[in-house]
């Protein structure tokens, strides 16, 4: 039962092959909303920053931080702002869903 609905839920946050060009530009929509971004940019700069405490705390100690890991430390803070945004409008579309097809994603109210 929890791997489908573990399937189901992941339709409604990723754009799906066979899907069409109006339900990814929908998707692209809510995921570049200044109100998705900005809570996204916010769990990155909060999460990211003690996840590269834990994994790179000891080289940025010592001033031992190059281009590499600077890289691995960009995609560090990269992670949580992805999984806050895929979650974001992944709620957003499933609220609009459950309110039936006279409601689309668009009139859901994400200011909260």
């Amino acid at each position: 039962m929890l791997s489908f609905e573990l399937r189901k839920q992941s339709r409604l946050a990723f754009p799906r092959a066979g899907r069409t060009l109006a339900d990814m530009g929908e998707w692209l929509r809510l995921a570049l909303d200044r109100r998705v971004a900005r809570r996204a940019l916010a769990y990155a700069v909060v999460v990211g920053a003690v996840l590269i405490a834990i994994n790179h705390g000891d080289a940025l100690a010592a001033g031992d931080v190059d281009g590499a890991r600077a890289f691995r430390m960009g995609l560090t803070v990269l992670v949580p702002y992805t999984v806050s945004t895929l979650s974001s409008v992944g709620a957003i579309r499933a609220a609009g869903k459950r309110d039936g097809p006279a409601s689309p994603a668009g009139d859901v109210d994400i200011s909260r």
